[in-house]
Parts: C-alpha cells; structure tokens; sequence
C-alpha cells in the first residue's frame, strides 16, 4: 500500500514537473519571437556585394542606409581585411572618417566613402572581409547602432 501511495506522488510530481517545464519553454520562445508589431530599427545599413579596388590600392567601399528621426550625427568605424591563402598574409586597412551628419527621414539612400591603402600587403582582386559599425545621434534624441557584421565582399576594378 505504501508503495502504490509513493508511485502516486512520484507520478503527480512528474506531472508537475512536465508542465513547468512546458510553460517555461513557451515563455522563452515568446521571449525570443520579442514584442508583436515591434517597431522596426532606427538604423540600417548595408554594404554592396561588389566593393571597388582603386589603382593606389585604396578601396571605395558602398552602399545603402536608412534611419530615421531627423538629421543624423555620425560616428563610426570600418574595416576591411583580406587574406592571401597562399602566404597568410593579410591586408588590412580601417578608417573613421565620416560625414558630419546624414538624413534620416525613414528613406534609403546611398553612400561611399574610401578606405586607405594598406601599410604593408596590397588588397587584391577577389574576395575580402568588411564590418562597418555606424552610431547615429539623430536630432529627436535618438542614439542607434547599424552594422555590417563582417560580410564577404568581392573587390572588382
């Protein structure tokens, strides 16, 4: 008898188990899926598949942004790095120079700026890898972060 008594209470406290188990998982899935009809960023930005490799060695590196909340001051940082599989050498080059500000008025718009020359191994024609990190001050108070998180980019003349 008091053994059928502990299968009882095992089997209950199992059941138990299970089902805080269960509506712990469905709280982190909702947790993960994040709030419905969210807001979309204040900042995004994107780099052009194709980059182009000038005849000093310098690279124009392109592409598109959108954000929104009135001008934007910016601040932020690029780099690009390509590895020559053959020697392992790496060219790298980086650079923070930006303009002033940027209109942000929730429309894509394009820019360009120009990455120096590396110190000591020359980018190549082919593929490279580039971040670009973007904080933008906007002039309704918004501070936002815009990335390209190390993408693989062709260089093309």
């Amino acid at each position: 008898m008091m053994v059928e008594y502990l299968r009882k209470v095992v089997r209950k406290n199992r059941i138990i188990e299970l089902a805080v188990a269960t509506a712990m998982g469905f709280a982190g899935v909702a947790a993960l899926a994040g709030p419905v009809g969210a807001d979309p960023p204040l900042a995004v930005i994107t780099a052009d598949p194709s980059q182009h490799l000038n005849a000093d060695g310098s690279v124009q590196i392109a592409g598109n942004y959108t954000c929104r909340g009135g001008q934007g001051k910016l601040f932020g940082s690029s780099w690009l790095e390509q590895v020559d599989s053959a020697t392992e050498h790496r060219a790298f080059s980086t650079t923070e120079k930006w303009p002033d500000m940027l209109t942000c008025d929730g429309t894509e718009r394009r820019y360009a700026f120009t990455l120096p020359t590396p110190e000591y191994f020359p980018f190549r024609l082919g593929p490279a890898t580039l971040l670009i990190i973007w904080d933008i001050y906007t002039t309704d108070g918004n501070i936002d972060r815009a990335e390209v998180d190390q993408v693989t980019v062709t260089l093309v003349r």
